[in-house]
């Protein structure tokens, strides 16, 4: 679609290439993303094997427990990070300008309802990794068992929480610079009809 006015032309095309470009990187980081968490799965694979077949484990079944929780948090992010793979990788730029716009508007978005699929794989990490470090480290900060998983838990929820702000304040910076880029285009191709 072309406007009255040759320099928003150039413009949307600038932006369409600055967001083809954006989806390729998108689309790269979630497929790192995904191939990380699948290795780690793979290794958990693996150390549980490596722990059937050590004699003499006193808490074999804790251990399997913790691998198995480990192995389904991965798999959970592995299916997440697909998930979005695979909306960078059907990106229709065939499509109306305007159309391609308001898409491109709403999906880069930085929140997303399925950003909170993420908590459970989390929270099975900072359970297992807590109890884990709990039970083989005396951390001695409380006199109870339960009172120093409970700290350790905290201070694993709060690494987890500040590494996914940390990323967020970094995403939503570059994608709110195309998502007004895209919503000023659409305005002005609106009032140009």
């Amino acid at each position: 679609m072309k406007t009255k006015n040759p320099e928003t032309n150039s413009y949307i095309e600038k932006l369409i290439d600055d967001l083809k470009k954006a989806d390729v990187e998108n689309k790269e980081m979630m497929q790192n993303a995904e191939r990380f968490c699948l290795i780690i799965a793979a290794f958990m694979v693996f150390l549980q094997i490596v722990l059937l077949l050590l004699p003499g484990q006193e808490s074999i079944a804790r251990d399997i427990y913790t691998g198995v929780s480990f192995l389904l948090a991965f798999l959970i992010y592995s299916l997440y990070f697909r998930m979005y793979k695979r909306d960078y990788e059907k990106t229709d730029y065939s499509l109306t300008t305007l159309e391609m716009l308001k898409r491109a508007a709403k999906k880069q978005k930085v929140f997303s309802p399925r950003l909170l699929l993420l908590i459970i794989p989390s929270l099975i990490i900072a359970y297992n990794v807590s109890h884990s470090i709990t039970q083989r480290f005396n951390t001695g900060i409380f006199k109870s068992d339960e009172h120093n998983m409970l700290f350790v838990f905290g201070i694993f929820i709060l690494i987890i929480t500040l590494a996914a702000l940390s990323g967020y304040l970094m995403q939503r910076k570059k994608q709110r610079y195309y998502q007004n880029r895209a919503k000023a285009l659409i305005e002005e191709i609106e009032n140009d009809k």
